[in-house]
Formats: structure tokens, sequence, C-alpha cells
């Protein structure tokens, strides 16, 4: 269960950072709404991991 939920994470990070890096070059809202689409997904990893160590 554990190896399924750290595919699923790695996954969701390799989607979150290729979602900003290809729209950074594009110019207008949507862009920089899928960027921050991307950003909110990172933050979300984040405090996925940092859940446990409180």
């Amino acid at each position: 269960m554990k190896a399924i939920r750290y595919i699923l994470m790695t996954a969701l990070f390799a989607v979150c950072i290729s979602l900003i890096v290809v729209f950074q070059r594009h110019i207008g809202a949507v862009y920089a709404g899928i960027m921050l689409l991307g950003i909110g997904g990172l933050l979300f990893l984040l405090w996925v991991y940092n859940r446990k160590y409180r």
C-alpha cells in the first residue's frame, strides 16, 4: 500500500512540475491559472508529506 502511495505522489509531482514548466512561456490569465494549479498541487504534496511530522 505504501508503494502505491509513493508512486501516486511521484506521478502527481511530475504532473505539477510539468504544468509549471510547460505553461511558463505563455501569456494570459488562463495560463497563469494553470500554473497556479500546479503550485497548488505542489503545496498539497508538501502538506501530505509534512502531515506525519506534526
